[in-house]
């Protein structure tokens, strides 16, 4: 029968009778079969591999273990946008306990002047030693389990500042703080004084734990003994990974190295997106570098401004860190700035591009008039 005789096909009340229904059974085994085939004949989908690391008891006990934590350095920087002031870069390793000696975390604020050096050191003291204990009795030294480790912006300043005392006092790790003043950020540009700072912190690092400690043989998990070995892996936390090739070479030199002929033992350069709200010591480093940042930007820099020019920045130094905040733009459209704020920034850049160009057109004017005078 038809199709439009089937449409037209109605039941004994006068009701129209629906298609499948019409369909006698032959027609619906045909269709069945079609629909079947027609199944098989598509392409089978293609499977998407996953490797994950195996799950060790550490990170039972812990999840935000890296399963290369026991050779790996974790860095994070403080700074890297601000139009003012300087940058901020920190690093923390594992060490056995024990090890290290005090101080457990390494201060570099040389590049910042010596004034401005004993000034922070000073700051950081008074700001941090009142919140490192909660009921009033500071420990002689913690563990990584008694720090509320988290991404540093996601915690409180009076958290930043009780986890900055407690790192201090935390013998399961060894850090390093380096400070990248504005002039050099100025001199070298943002990206070159970032890569430098990185590999300038790993190399500190690796070269004060490979002291500090006996040198185990290097394995491809980290690990010999029970021991950690040498850096192996440089954790940064962003969406670039920069190279760094004074770090390998100063691992082939090092016991234990391969003399960059064994590619499985390479210092390996990983990034990780938000990877300070994934591994603890990544959280570690970005809570001293914006602590250590905060802490100089509000009681030492801010103390600095003075002068008429320079007031009406310190509340910008104070509250906001010196980031472009819609007050510190207009200020800087009207042509104001401190000589701590960055020249190579835009708008600051384009500001002082024009006022060198206005003074060399005012200069080659004058050499004009003084020409024809002759």
């Amino acid at each position: 029968m038809s199709e439009p005789a089937l449409k037209k096909q109605r039941n004994a009340a006068g009701q129209p009778v629906s298609l499948s229904a019409r369909k006698t059974s032959q027609e619906r085994s045909v269709v069945s079969v079609a629909q079947s085939v027609k199944r098989k004949a598509r392409a089978p989908r293609a499977r998407r591999l996953v490797y994950r690391t195996p799950i060790t008891h550490a990170q039972l006990l812990w999840p935000g273990l890296h399963p290369h934590e026991a050779s790996a350095v974790y860095l994070d920087e403080a700074g890297r946008g601000p139009l003012a002031g300087p940058m901020f870069i920190a690093g923390v390793r594992l060490v056995p306990s024990g090890t290290p000696s005090k101080p457990y975390v390494h201060f570099n604020f040389s590049r910042l002047g010596n004034t401005h050096s004993l000034a922070l050191h000073e700051a950081l003291t008074s700001a941090t030693q009142e919140h490192v204990c909660e009921d009033g009795q500071a420990k002689s030294h913690y563990t990584l389990a008694d720090i509320a480790l988290h991404d540093s912006k996601k915690l409180k300043e009076h958290e930043r500042y009780r986890a900055f005392g407690r790192l201090q006092a935390c013998p399961e790790v060894l850090a390093y703080v380096l400070a990248i003043p504005a002039s050099e950020i100025d001199r070298k540009h943002m990206a070159a004084a970032w890569k430098d700072g990185m590999e300038s912190t790993s190399l500190w690092l690796a070269r004060m734990y490979a002291h500090s400690t006996p040198a185990p043989a290097l394995t491809s998990h980290g690990m010999v003994d029970g021991s950690p070995a040498l850096t192996s892996h440089v954790m940064v936390d962003g969406g670039y990974a920069p190279p760094m090739p004074h770090l390998q070479r100063a691992m082939d030199g090092e016991p234990g190295g391969q003399e960059g002929k064994d590619k499985d033992h390479a210092v390996v350069v990983e990034a990780t997106k938000k990877g300070d709200s994934r591994w603890r010591l990544m959280s570690a480093a970005s809570i001293l570098a914006k602590t250590a940042r905060d802490v100089y930007m509000q009681k030492v820099l801010a103390l600095e401004l003075t002068s008429e020019n320079d007031a009406p920045f310190k509340p910008i130094f104070e509250r906001e860190k010196g980031y472009g905040s819609k007050r510190h733009m207009e200020l800087v459209r009207q042509g104001k700035c401190t000589a701590y704020h960055r020249k190579s920034f835009n708008p600051l850049a384009k500001h002082f591009q024009a006022h060198v160009m206005e003074e060399v057109q005012h200069m080659m004017e004058a050499d004009h008039v003084a020409h024809k005078a002759k």
